[in-house]
């Protein structure tokens, strides 16, 4: 693809675009389940926006179910 532009490709038949959504800095806690050492180099690299899929979770239950271990452990930090 040319420069500004993304194909996004899965294997899973279950992969959908929930739509577009801004996020304000400080307006909600944003954790990085995947992709931190992608996200570090794109950083460095000067890439300041990169499409990303963001799921929200409203209760302790569902983060039991999506989080890392280590969130799990330790969720109120």
């Amino acid at each position: 693809m040319g420069r500004g532009k993304f194909v996004f490709m899965s294997p899973s038949n279950d992969l959908r675009l929930l739509g577009p959504m801004a996020l304000r800095p400080g307006a909600q806690r944003l954790i990085l389940n995947n992709g931190s050492h992608r996200a570090f180099t794109l950083r460095q690299m000067g890439v300041t926006h990169v499409p990303c899929i963001v799921q929200h979770v409203s209760s302790r239950d569902e983060l039991e179910v999506v989080a890392s271990s280590a969130v799990r452990r330790n969720s109120d930090l």
